[in-house]
């Protein structure tokens, strides 16, 4: 991309997007999350770390053998009782009201308080078999399970036990977790107890294999994003269990990989899988499939011990091998077998589209998920910058040159080439369109084409231009952007900010936005707009190349300034994903930006 730029004798502009992610040097050929291990110290090189609980500041605690243990990203502290009894930590829970409780595998609970950990003593005495979890109903009552004893409910400062007399179905318990309904469901070595305690009064349900759980030991149990849960078990692997229809449904039919230690959903789209001697696996819920995770740190074979998802979209990993592994599993890792991607198309068929200084390629997933590279109008000779998917399937290639390209990938041999008449200039550098509309941003101006049917079998296109002549600042143009109330806008090369409306173009050259460092107004002038987005409360945010980001409502400017958070003033792209999030992709790396709270979370190598 630079050497395009540099012999057209364009400035380096926003055509990266996010491409920041090939630089890394990893050699594999399908997406993969980075792994990386902090640097464990000394005092804890004997030391087995078995599970991990993330507190609601996003502090990470370790249980260990040895003792508790803090992670803040920089700096582990360890935390010891004052007496000489078992420092394995065994369970590790906040409550509603921020109390810490650490159960131990000798019974005993403590609560961590200014950096102390002091001991629990209600008046019944604590249990004398291992904590195995602590979790919270809506009545504010504190559940605490015990692998040999049952469950404890500790209800308006009594402890009560649940145990095979009151019919649970084993005493030792290996997890408990809470159901929107406030009750607590057990996983035991008989199956699931659902148990709940009102007015003094015991209830427990229970569910086993006559009910259609696949295995009688059950290991783990998490809510997915709708309040059902996915089970883990030792022996017939995972499956899914619906509240609404008290119904179970089975993923595999076959399930050989071990027992399943740990689990974790991210959004709708992918379950984590820990097991015991297989390493961590991967079930894609879009082809139906569960393969191990390959990275730059080899998790085939490895024990592990517990999963986490936190806050901000990392996954953290307890293993025996590594002892700590974390990946930022919001951004992926993809090889690719060429150089200079100038610009990326994910379409409705899942396939991605890279066009390169060099031509075009798509990249096809395959279900084994090793995925493969495929050139597309090979001899050709193609500078591809640009990258557009109509209405009707057709992909719109913008090229440095050659004008566009127009294909559809499900008529092989089909292609349109637009050059020469009717646009205002072959140097495409961003494609954006609605409807039965395409606008092309070039260097020589802007570029309307409308049409009324398919333009890959049609060859009346209609053609409008816009240049400086019709009331823009400028010819050059980088960004041409279709907002929700298919207002086009256009980032402009020295003039600012245009935009379209009801057939007026309107330039925002010099603007006055407020300050809320200053909690003043500052006039100023654009130039330079690289890329241009919008968010789900319809404010449009767009970038510049001296003065970071800017947002603009309809009324009113605003900006995001390096005392705001923001990183870095040279702002290469902006895009938005489907949960509302900005991204800015900048020359430190990218950040996050959460438009509301204006928080920012940064990714750097």
């Amino acid at each position: 991309m630079r050497n395009l730029l540099r012999r057209n004798q364009i400035n380096y502009h926003v055509t990266i997007y996010l491409v920041i992610l090939l630089f890394w040097a990893f050699r594999i050929n399908s997406q993969t999350p980075h792994f990386h291990s902090p640097d464990i110290p000394q005092q804890f090189s004997t030391t087995d770390f078995t599970l991990m609980y993330e507190d609601k500041n996003g502090l990470i605690w370790l249980g260990t053998s040895s003792g508790l243990v803090s992670y803040d990203g920089m700096d582990f502290n360890s935390y010891h009782k004052s007496d000489s009894s078992s420092e394995e930590v065994s369970a590790i829970y906040s409550d509603a009201n921020a109390t810490y409780w650490i159960g131990y595998a000798d019974g005993s609970i403590y609560n961590f308080e200014n950096g102390y950990l002091i001991p629990w003593d209600p008046e019944e005495g604590t249990p004398s078999k291992t904590i195995r979890g602590f979790a919270e109903d809506e009545k504010g009552q504190l559940w605490i399970a015990t692998y040999g004893e049952g469950i404890y409910c500790y209800s308006e400062n009594r402890l009560y036990n649940f145990d095979n007399d009151d019919g649970l179905l084993g005493e030792d318990i290996y997890v408990i977790q809470t159901d929107e309904n406030g009750k607590l469901w057990c996983g035991t070595d008989q199956g699931i107890s659902i148990c709940s305690f009102s007015d003094g009064e015991k209830s427990i349900e229970n569910i086993t294999k006559s009910s259609g759980l696949p295995d009688d030991i059950v290991y783990e149990i998490i809510p997915d994003t709708k309040g059902n849960f996915w089970i883990g078990t030792y022996d017939k692997g995972i499956c899914f269990y619906s509240l609404e229809d008290k119904a179970f449904i089975y993923p595999f039919e076959n399930w050989d990989h071990g027992i399943v230690t740990g689990l974790c959903q991210f959004y709708d789209n992918e379950l984590w899988i820990a097991t015991e001697n297989n390493g961590l696996l991967r079930w894609s819920f879009e082809n139906n499939s569960v393969k191990h995770i390959i990275s730059n740190q080899d998790f085939s074979r490895i024990k592990v011990f517990d999963i986490n998802k936190d806050i901000e979209g990392n996954i953290w990993v307890l293993n025996n091998s590594n002892k700590l592994s974390i990946a930022n599993r919001q951004f992926e890792l993809l090889s690719t077998p060429f150089q200079n991607i100038q610009a990326l198309l994910s379409t409705d068929e899942s396939i991605l589209w890279i066009g390169t200084e060099n031509g075009l390629y798509r990249y096809n997933n395959n279900a084994n998920e090793s995925g493969e590279f495929i050139e597309h109008l090979s001899g050709s000779n193609l500078n591809v910058t640009s990258l557009h998917e109509d209405q009707y399937g057709n992909i719109w290639v913008g090229t440095f040159g050659k004008g566009i390209v127009l294909f559809n990938p499900k008529q092989t041999g089909n292609y349109r080439y637009i050059n020469k008449a009717g646009l205002t200039n072959e140097n495409i550098l961003s494609i954006d369109g609605i409807d039965n509309q395409i606008w092309l941003a070039t260097l020589g101006g802007v570029t309307q084409i409308t049409f009324h049917q398919n333009p890959i079998n049609n060859s009346n296109l209609h053609f409008e231009n816009f240049n400086k002549s019709d009331g823009l600042g400028t010819n050059f143009v980088y960004k041409v952007y279709v907002d929700n109330q298919e207002n086009v806008w256009f980032g402009t090369d020295g003039k600012g900010l245009s935009c379209l409306k009801n057939n007026k173009i309107t330039n925002y050259y010099s603007i006055t936005y407020k300050d809320s460092e200053l909690d003043s107004f500052i006039s100023t002038e654009l130039k330079t707009v690289y890329s241009i987005t919008e968010d789900h409360y319809g404010t449009l945010w767009f970038s510049t190349a001296r003065d970071g980001v800017f947002s603009f409502d309809g009324e009113y400017f605003d900006h995001l300034s390096l005392k705001g958070g923001n990183r870095d003033r040279y702002i290469t792209n902006l895009s938005t994903d489907k949960h509302g999030n900005i991204l800015l992709v900048h020359p430190k790396g990218i950040d996050l930006l959460n438009p509301r709270t204006r928080h920012l979370i940064y990714y750097d190598e």
